[in-house]
């Protein structure tokens, strides 16, 4: 049987470094998968990938469809074929969500796709804004994020758990993006309170990263822990 992979390009530190341009077109992220996350070139919104559309969350809270030829510094996608089904019929929030994965799913050292769709009562998010050259490190630009606190909607989260091991080069625990029924908003999820729907994983078995050949990411100072910043950044 074929093993379900994860794809990702860049890595975290990367935009802790402040590394937000790349030559990576949305096209070519969707070759890879059709569901997922991840930013757009200048830090330009968050991305929500689900049934082989993309969509870009602006600061301002709204969304629209993606354009294939804009471009991307960080987005990880699979082809997300549910293993695990579960209906919520019990108000679940974040802390829900953790304590639910681990009854369901095998253990905490694979990588797991997240699919939520129901009716939320509230889902808090948030949106970098913009960035302009020359590009500030990432813990300086989220001093520029809006907060945003959707109520009484329809929709869905998109997203990954990674390990814990894995800090640094992607976020490790959950990262989980949000889109509204009508794809008019949502963005980075930092809580929710779902009431009903379900929710869909996957097993990650296999793993790909592909990383940026520009000189800056090549010369950039990427190691070290930067488990802080991400919490920090991440929320």
């Amino acid at each position: 049987m074929k093993r379900a992979k994860l794809f990702q390009f860049s890595i975290m530190n990367g935009l802790l470094e402040g590394l937000y341009e790349s030559e990576k077109t949305i096209g070519e992220i969707a070759e890879h998968g059709d569901f997922g996350l991840g930013t757009f070139n200048g830090m330009d919104g968050e991305m929500v990938a689900y049934n082989g559309e993309f969509y870009q969350i602006k600061a301002d809270g709204t969304s629209s469809k993606a354009n294939m030829s804009q471009k991307t510094p960080f987005a990880s996608v699979t082809n997300f074929k549910a293993d695990i089904v579960h209906e919520i019929t019990e108000s679940i929030n974040k802390e829900g969500l953790d304590q639910l994965m681990k009854q369901l799913t095998p253990g905490p050292n694979l990588f797991y796709a997240i699919h939520l769709e129901g009716y939320f009562s509230t889902v808090r998010t948030r949106t970098v804004s913009k960035q302009h050259k020359p590009y500030k490190k990432f813990m300086l630009a989220v001093n520029d994020q809006k907060e945003f606190v959707f109520h009484d909607k329809q929709g869905l989260l998109a997203g990954f758990y990674s390990p814990d091991y894995m800090q640094g080069i992607t976020v490790a625990g959950y990262h989980l993006h949000f889109i509204t029924e009508l794809r008019n908003g949502g963005g980075h999820t930092l809580d929710f309170m779902m009431e009903k729907g379900k929710v869909e994983i996957q097993i990650l078995e296999d793993y790909e990263i592909e990383l940026p050949s520009n000189e800056k990411f090549i010369n950039a100072n990427l190691g070290g822990d930067r488990s802080k910043e991400i919490e920090f950044t991440e929320g």
